[in-house]
């Protein structure tokens, strides 16, 4: 309609409805766009706030599971403490306990603990993050991923410095099959320690020392410093989503 009006207008010269009829056209056209481009905003936003909710579903549970498993480590890391002044011959006691044993021969050990946020992955990857509004979380998300990067990077450096003790001196430490009627198999596999043997011997005291160095420098960067940039992800997601956790049971 508008277009045949124009057209007529152009036709008779009439300049002024000439004008009138394209101001109409542009008008009509920038108020279209306007209304797309809004509608394209607010798409973006409520799909940004969708991934914010998955995001901080996924952080919850790698809390939960990286308090699971950092249990494990900070009782061996424990337990070689508590062994160490015993075999160097600076405290006494008549043998190693079960839990300091199991700690000696799972001193080579670095699990890697739980990190992976996919959404967080696809919010980087896709762009996503520009439609967050909120400055805290776009930064708490950098700062996550480079810390994520550099955790990574230094558990697999760090993993291939660590020594089996159970391998490289098998006279000191060796595994025992003890019946267990709630395992599988009816067996379950224990530690055993000659600590005798661990004190006259110079070279296991070394590599036990550079384990529990390694572990150690494990439970300060792999777990504290990571999980400062979770938490503060995690935090500032909270607050812009509203949610309230309510305190959970500490882990066992």
């Amino acid at each position: 309609m508008i277009l045949r009006r124009l057209s007529t207008a152009i036709r008779e010269q009439n300049w002024f409805a000439v004008v009138i009829e394209f101001v109409i056209v542009v008008a009509g056209v920038l108020f279209a766009f306007q209304i797309s481009e809004s509608a394209s905003r607010q798409s973006e936003r409520a799909y940004a706030r969708d991934t914010l909710v998955r995001l901080e579903r996924e952080l919850h549970e790698i809390e939960r599971v990286r308090a699971y498993t950092r249990t494990f480590l900070e009782r061996n890391v424990d337990g070689i403490a508590t062994a160490r002044p015993i075999i160097m011959g600076y405290a006494e006691a008549d043998d190693l306990t079960p839990g300091q044993c199991f700690a000696l021969s799972r001193s080579h050990v670095i699990d890697r603990p739980a990190d992976e946020a996919p959404t967080l992955t696809e919010v980087i990857q896709s762009g996503i993050a520009a439609s967050i509004e909120n400055d805290e979380i776009r930064l708490a998300m950098m700062r996550f991923a480079g810390k994520q990067d550099a955790v990574r990077e230094w558990v697999r450096l760090k993993s291939t410095e660590l020594d089996n003790l159970a391998e490289l001196y098998p006279e000191l430490i060796w595994y025992e099959l003890v019946e267990d009627a709630d395992d599988d198999d009816g067996w379950d596999v224990r530690a055993a320690c000659d600590l005798e043997a661990m004190k006259a011997s110079r070279g296991f005291q070394t590599y036990l020392m550079e384990n529990y160095s390694t572990l150690r420098d494990t439970s300060s960067f792999v777990h504290d410093f990571f999980d400062v940039a979770i938490r503060d992800l995690h935090t500032a997601i909270d607050a812009e989503l509203g949610i309230v956790h309510e305190p959970e049971e500490p882990t066992p």
